[in-house]
């Protein structure tokens, strides 16, 4: 039986260990090094393993606006997003069928929303619009651990629906 070349003998707390460098597990010489892709002829699979593994979370990133009321010199979006006509808005129902689709695929995962800009608020409706349909995944899915994120200024002038939304 001859190991791969990701798969190094290392000692683990006084105790002789393989470690396999692209899967990152810890093993025994008694686990099945077979199915922990340690073995000569298993390196394509043990790379399989790493790249296409379960994600623990999904995360996604929406844009509700490149615009801005503010003109910060740091600004990644000032400097380096320009609107473009072949992008397009994506609907509630197209917002919720993608993110659908990628929780079939990986039953159980988490999903993050990161909500970011321009600034967000200024188009509060479409975030609201968003928000609702996290409610409406969550009523579909839950076992699904949702969280939420904005990057705000919160210099936009707040309205009630911005303080309802924040909330």
């Amino acid at each position: 039986m001859n190991l791969n070349a990701f798969t190094q003998r290392v000692t683990y707390k006084g105790e002789p260990k393989l470690f396999n460098t692209v899967t990152a597990r810890l093993l025994d010489e008694t686990d099945d090094l077979a199915a922990n892709h340690c073995l000569e002829g298993q390196e394509l699979d043990a790379i399989n393993a790493r790249i296409y593994k379960k994600p623990r979370r999904l995360t996604f990133f929406v844009l509700p606006t490149l615009n801005c009321n503010l003109r910060c010199p740091f600004c990644y979006v000032l400097h380096s997003l320009k609107p473009r006509p072949d992008i397009v808005d994506l609907d509630k129902d197209q917002f919720y069928d993608f993110v659908d689709r990628w929780l079939q695929k990986y039953d159980g995962v988490g999903v993050r929303l990161g909500i970011l800009g321009g600034e967000p608020l200024m188009n509060i409706k479409y975030c609201k619009d968003l928000m609702d349909t996290v409610d409406d995944l969550r009523v579909k899915y839950p076992n699904v651990d949702f969280s939420n994120a904005i990057t705000s200024n919160l210099v936009t002038p707040l309205t009630d629906d911005h303080l309802q939304f924040i909330k």
